[in-house]
């Protein structure tokens, strides 16, 4: 008798475990950009170039979307790294000449979107950063942004 108790609760679990739809996972993950040390002087764009992976697993979701949040300043549009008391206006985007920034949707910025993305298979979006010439900053400071990478599917 005690037997057949057992299948029957492995039954159970397996038919329960069963009825719950399984959930698509995709994991996330970045590279910084490095622009190095500004140089006050210059008269050309300051370009870096970070990335932001994602792998899914699991059933595909329907489509996913990458946006890139505010920072500290409440910026989607054009972002601002902090050095010391100074700061440093820069924007990201999609594209290395793109002059669209990409944010979060708001305030005329662009988001990422894959309407199928591949399963089990990481996927590698650049992330360009541009610093525009002649901003009025400290030689030799160092400049830091921190930003939130926030992925919908």
């Amino acid at each position: 008798m005690q037997p057949r108790v057992l299948v029957l609760a492995a039954g159970m679990l397996l038919a329960s475990a069963m009825a719950t739809p399984a959930q698509a996972i995709c994991v996330v993950s970045t590279t910084p950009l490095n622009f190095g040390k500004y140089p006050p002087f210059t008269h050309e764009w300051i370009m870096s170039v970070g990335t932001i992976s994602y792998t899914c697993v699991g059933p595909l979701p329907a489509g996913i979307k990458i946006a890139i949040g505010a920072d500290d300043a409440g910026g989607v549009v054009r972002r601002v790294m902090k050095g010391g008391d100074a700061k440093l206006p820069y924007v990201l985007t999609l594209g290395p000449t793109d002059s669209v920034p990409w944010g979060d949707g708001s305030k005329g910025s662009k988001l990422y979107f894959n309407a199928h993305p591949p399963r089990n298979r990481i996927v590698t979006i650049p992330v360009y950063g541009r610093i525009a010439p002649g901003e009025p900053v400290p030689a030799n400071q160092i400049f830091r942004d921190s930003v939130s990478v926030l992925a919908y599917y």
